[in-house]
């Protein structure tokens, strides 16, 4: 595995080898295996079945099995295994964006990079790292981004047209301290990285 340090730290690039490619696989398996088999645990199991069938839909034990069964089928666990690695391999040369980012949906990065043990934007929080996003926009450079940061000054967007002066102003402090963090961090990271 190689890291490639980007200035923008959202944009690193993890490059895999094929022995890190089979590392992915083989855990991508492990954890979907582990998952039939809780699916398949929560079919059986006689307190489940009884939530589930109070719950959800009545059933039989017969066709509580069945959907064991469908769940443990080890063909259909494996039948997309190789196109997630390459698209997690894919994911790992892309932007973080996601939860990580104050964006509503999982980071596959964050994802991949789990699997592979390792995190490139540690110690980074979400707020910070949309502040970092935002910061590299426009093709920013690590010093516009670094003096963007420093000197944040929140502007009232069309997306708060709705809400009064006073209810923007209130959000002030709290985003400037988020900035003052991001910029913190960011300059951390360069230093690391000797970008």
């Amino acid at each position: 595995m190689r890291i490639i340090w980007s200035p923008n730290p959202l944009a690193t690039v993890v490059e895999l080898d094929d022995h890190d490619r089979q590392i992915i696989r083989l855990r991508l398996e492990i954890n979907r295996l582990k998952e039939s088999m809780g699916q398949a645990h929560f079919d059986l199991e006689p307190e489940m079945r009884e939530w589930h069938n109070k719950n959800v839909k009545e059933r039989t034990l017969e066709e509580a099995v069945t959907a064991a069964l469908v769940h443990l089928d080890v063909e259909r666990v494996e039948e997309r295994l190789d196109k997630d690695v390459v698209d997690y391999a894919n994911e790992l040369s892309a932007k973080h964006s996601g939860d990580c980012t104050c964006v509503p949906c999982s980071c596959l990065k964050c994802h991949a990079e789990t699997l592979m043990g390792i995190d490139t934007i540690a110690g980074l929080g979400k707020h910070e790292a949309s502040y970092i996003d935002g910061a590299f926009e426009s093709g920013r450079t690590l010093d516009q981004a670094l003096d963007h940061l420093k000197d944040y000054r929140p502007t009232k967007s069309k997306g708060w047209e709705k809400f009064s002066d006073e209810e923007f102003q209130a959000h002030i402090p709290r985003w400037v301290e988020e900035a003052k963090r991001a910029h913190a961090w960011l300059e951390k990271y360069r230093v690391e990285h000797s970008l």
